[in-house]
């Protein structure tokens, strides 16, 4: 056994691993901050907003704070996530859920959403205006004695509101869509509903090119047991009704997200538990994305599913600058015990260009999305975390187009123990990596990054988690990093993943281990311990532009 060990050590100091290659795509995108906010009860986040200071506002329910019934709650972050205040707007009687928020002009905010504690009915349209800094200034209902929601909320070109949502105190049938023109004051000026004998709820909303108005949801067949269709509605500036279609098949489609495209039509997202999707038979366990975009008249140009065997649900749509789509929802397909969430990104026709996913052992729901000034996309939604009580606000920002820019991977592998196991650290980054080792005992990952000044550096680690372990400190020029703020981590059960931004210069990264490689340390040869570490740090790297 000793002589084993000599040839061991002998060997591994004079030994270097043949290089091999291998392709490795660029990420589509990787989170530069994840985020979450809320106490022990139930919170959710519904509606995100780029904010002019390069800040964001989030806005949905709050449980935390009240006894069995939620309330409004709004949030304003910096760029980074950093919560700078909150508000919470809400009776005590029953719930109240924030749908839908806007930037105003003069710098506040207009947040749109469900009372069940104010107004005339069950449920009632609810617009509260604030100043810059969460403080109301207007603070109106619209509703009647039945159950109405607001799915929707934009500035008028007059400095009035438009609220769309559904009906059931007025209108035709069971439930219909709902327009509510307000003047700048939240009274209301007009209202128009659309629907027929059975129901149409409008679930999502746009104004048109020509100055009119869009709205998209679902309407139920012609007869009760029939599946419901997408819905879109298009209207003139007083919300008169210029046409409307509908879009389905055999299945089930129902539409959360729309936007008014750049060449005057429309995509309409959702989803779709039809034959035409890629998820099999129709049920009611399972969905796809379904995607369409329209001409100026509602006439469909072309239609695209995304999705797998099992649950797709669409909730946020996007036109993204490059003249593509970006879709946000939540799928079951990789995670048995809850929720995913899930973004899809597309070409201008529909054609998948990336799709990820985030979740793990935890579970996330993206009900909004958005593309940010820099490029980069602000996710608003919520997170349960398995040691956690219920579910949190989650907010996440990926990087921009400075990070998505020529990402490299790096590729350092090492051979231990007596079988020559090997292990391989992967780096993902738009930085130049430097000066790659291990540290003393072996347990600690230390390398140099270098990138322009002025631009923002990005590096995504990969590491064996029985390389380091799981629970691991890291730091940037010495300095302690915090998990969450600075940088975020992800264990697959096989690596643990690390994904850290920085603004350029010259930074050293150190990525502290708890253990030591496995056989290692019970060796019993100090000097030839110490001469093998130093011989590591020089070891084979490999570099693959992607």
């Amino acid at each position: 056994m000793l002589l084993r060990r000599k040839l061991f050590l002998s060997s591994m100091i004079l030994f270097v691993l043949l290089s091999f290659s291998f392709a490795v795509p660029a990420e589509a995108f990787s989170l530069q901050w994840s985020r979450t906010y809320g106490g022990a009860g139930y919170d959710r986040a519904m509606s995100v907003v780029e904010t002019s200071d390069g800040g964001y506002v989030l806005v949905g329910e709050i449980y935390s704070l009240d006894v069995g019934n939620s309330d409004f709650w709004v949030l304003k972050i910096d760029a980074t996530g950093n919560m700078l205040w909150n508000k919470t707007f809400g009776g005590k009687a029953n719930s109240d859920l924030a749908m839908s928020v806007i930037e105003t002009s003069d710098g506040g905010y207009v947040i749109a959403g469900d009372t069940q504690c104010f107004g005339a009915g069950d449920r009632d349209f609810w617009l509260i205006k604030t100043d810059a800094y969460g403080n109301v200034e207007l603070n109106k209902t619209y509703g009647g004695a039945e159950d109405d929601g607001v799915c929707s909320v934009v500035e008028a070109s007059d400095g009035g509101y438009i609220l769309a949502g559904y009906t059931a105190s007025f209108g035709a049938g069971y439930r219909d869509c709902w327009l509510v023109k307000t003047d700048e004051f939240g009274n209301m000026e007009w209202n128009q509903t659309y629907g027929g004998t059975y129901s149409e709820s409008a679930w999502a909303f746009a104004v048109a090119s020509d100055g009119g108005y869009a709205l998209a949801g679902y309407q139920s067949a012609i007869s009760p047991a029939g599946d419901d269709d997408f819905l879109l509605i298009k209207t003139d500036k007083f919300g008169n009704m210029l046409w409307n279609k509908t879009y389905g098949g055999a299945g089930e489609e129902q539409a959360f997200a729309l936007v008014a495209t750049s060449d005057g039509g429309y995509a309409i997202a959702g989803t779709t538990r039809d034959l035409t999707g890629t998820g099999g038979a129709p049920n009611v366990t399972s969905g796809d994305f379904w995607l369409i975009k329209t001409d100026a008249a509602g006439n469909m140009e072309w239609n695209q599913t995304y999705g797998g065997p099992d649950y797709d649900w669409v909730w946020s749509l996007v036109e993204t600058s490059d003249g593509g789509y970006l879709i946000a929802g939540d799928t079951r397909v990789f995670n048995f015990r809850g929720y995913d969430c899930r973004l899809t990104k597309t070409d201008e026709f529909g054609n998948m260009e990336w799709n990820q996913v985030y979740g793990g052992n935890e579970q996330y729901r993206a009900f909004s999305v958005i593309e940010a000034s820099d490029g980069g996309y602000a996710v608003a939604g919520g997170k349960y975390a398995s040691d956690d009580t219920d579910w949190d606000f989650w907010s996440g920002k990926t990087e921009g187009s400075e990070c998505t820019q020529e990402l490299r991977t790096y590729e350092f592998d090492f051979s231990y123990g007596y079988d020559y196991d090997l292990y391989v650290v992967v780096i993902s980054t738009n930085s130049t990596v430097g000066s790659f080792g291990f540290g003393e005992k072996l347990n600690q990952i230390i390398f140099n990054v270098t990138g322009t000044n002025g631009t923002t550096g990005y590096s995504k680690i990969i590491i064996p988690e029985d390389l380091v372990g799981k629970d691991i400190p890291v730091y940037l020029n010495g300095t302690l990093l915090t998990e969450g703020v600075d940088y975020t981590k992800t264990c697959n059960g096989t690596h643990t993943i690390f994904e850290i931004t920085y603004s350029h210069s010259t930074h050293l990264i150190e990525i502290m281990g708890i253990s030591t490689i496995p056989e290692y340390s019970s060796l019993i040869f100090p000097t030839l311990l110490m001469t093998f570490a130093l011989v590591i740090v020089i070891h084979k790297k490999r570099l693959i532009s992607t």
